[in-house]
């Protein structure tokens, strides 16, 4: 077997190269899977934690274990936390943040 070894080509800067990985990287992760069960008293703010690398811009329930609704506390979102609220304790979902 013969392998034959391609030129590099011109390199992009470091910060450049730093730049168009981490584009690369929030590329494929434009959606996160989460499952959250809510504390004990309804409506109360909880925080939530999403790994999605930027500030999502939504999320959407894809499962829930009892009837109720989640909906957004006001608080705006991070780069690390979603703020949430769930109109009954103790309320299990999966959702997607985005």
């Amino acid at each position: 077997m013969v392998r034959t070894r391609l030129p590099l080509g011109p390199r992009l800067p470091p910060r450049l190269d730093r730049f168009v990985q981490d584009q690369l990287a929030s590329e494929t992760r434009r959606r996160v899977a989460i499952t959250h069960i809510f504390g004990g008293t309804p409506d109360t703010e909880t925080r939530i934690r999403h790994w999605l690398g930027q500030i999502p811009t939504g999320f959407q329930i894809t499962n829930q274990g009892a009837a109720g609704t989640v909906y957004s506390s006001g608080t705006k979102a991070t780069r690390h936390h979603i703020y949430l609220k769930s109109s009954v304790a103790g309320l299990t979902v999966d959702l997607e943040v985005f």
